[in-house]
């Protein structure tokens, strides 16, 4: 297997699409050919609020539930607090027992023998988190950007999405972030290191207000960090103690100082190129040009390789051309690639999604 086929990130700089998408119950509010900064709303969505158990069978004094005689609710909907949520009606008038909700909500979910409420909820504006102008609303949830910049897929990431300023903390690539660094660095910064991360520096940069953490990887078991942070850390390479690659790393050394996107969340993953969380540094550095030859220099046209995601997973194929510009993937993101002819059709298909064969 080629190994640096396989695993090497989308690294591109021009113009390309970025998907943003509104959590369940959001609704989008900007229009076609608007522009977006990072901050301006694209949409509302409920924000999360607190849960709470309600045992339905204790307040009705009963072992056994028949939810299709009692609730008087229906998941989905809306509770005062007070109000009537299952009844169970005794053979006398005045055996009739009550559970009410003891706060206000959304009724949630209905379990075994308790409802789960969700209350707090109000809704929040989302906003862009890039520089842009919007292409397409997809659908009331989902919404097309056309940005300008540098685009770097990432191996992982934790956290949530981010806007900050790029600071590479040192010139070695394989120096990785420990928690003192942070007390002699700018606040609300997106902080880039070649080497790898410990739980403790991510949540010093969590108590700093840090905007969030560049690294080339962190230990897999900090996907298990509870609470998860509330800050992105994206890893260029994946799981483990491995450095990031030096052309990346010099990449994000060029562009120092310049504002910077993390779109790292679960949540909008399938509409990313790929599903892989992605760090978007605006414009492009004066004179700089990126590099597009395949990863590893031995990918001609006549190559066989493996179509690993995508159109015509696990096939075979050959390359037939190898395209000097990105092109636009389904997902909408543009990146370098080749196109393969599968024995029945030709497809387009970023590095990452190739496995070099022979």
């Amino acid at each position: 297997m080629n190994r640096n086929l396989r695993t090497r990130q989308i690294q591109m700089a021009g113009r390309t699409l970025i998907q943003r998408l509104l959590p369940p119950g959001g609704e989008i509010v900007i229009r076609r050919g608007q522009e977006v900064t990072p901050a301006t709303p694209i949409g509302h969505a409920p924000l999360v609020g607190r849960f709470v158990m309600v045992d339905v069978a204790a307040a009705l004094r009963t072992t056994h539930l028949d939810w299709r005689q009692v609730l008087q609710k229906q998941e989905g909907e809306p509770v005062t607090e007070g109000e009537e949520l299952a009844v169970l009606k005794g053979r006398l008038p005045f055996g009739r027992r009550v559970c009410r909700a003891p706060v206000s909500g959304q009724l949630v979910a209905r379990l075994e023998r308790h409802l789960l409420i969700e209350t707090d909820m109000k809704m929040t504006p989302v906003p862009a988190l890039v520089h842009g102008v919007v292409m397409a609303v997809v659908h009331p949830r989902r919404v097309s950007i056309e940005v300008t910049g540098t685009i770097i897929e990432g191996a992982c990431a934790l956290g949530e999405d981010a806007v900050g300023v790029l600071k590479v903390i040192s010139d070695d690539p394989a120096a990785s972030l420990e928690p003192e660094m942070f007390d002699l660095l700018d606040r609300q910064a997106i902080f880039v290191a070649g080497g790898s991360v410990s739980e403790a520096a991510i949540r010093r940069a969590e108590e700093l207000g840090l905007s969030g953490l560049v690294v080339g990887s962190f230990d897999a078991a900090l996907l298990d960090m509870t609470p998860p942070p509330r800050i992105p850390v994206l890893a260029t390479e994946g799981f483990g103690n491995i450095p990031m690659r030096r052309q990346t790393f010099e990449m994000l050394q060029a562009r120092d100082g310049i504002e910077a996107s993390l779109l790292v969340s679960a949540r909008d993953a399938a509409f990313r190129g790929g599903g892989y969380p992605i760090l978007l540094v605006s414009g492009l550095p004066k004179g700089y040009e990126e590099p597009l030859p395949p990863p590893n220099g031995k990918v001609t046209a006549g190559s066989l390789v493996r179509i690993l995601k995508g159109p015509a997973a696990f096939q075979h194929g050959k390359v037939v051309a190898l395209p000097d510009t990105p092109r636009s993937t389904e997902a909408g993101l543009a990146c370098t690639g080749a196109e393969v002819f599968t024995g029945e059709s030709t497809h387009f298909l970023p590095w990452p999604n190739l496995e070099h064969i022979g």
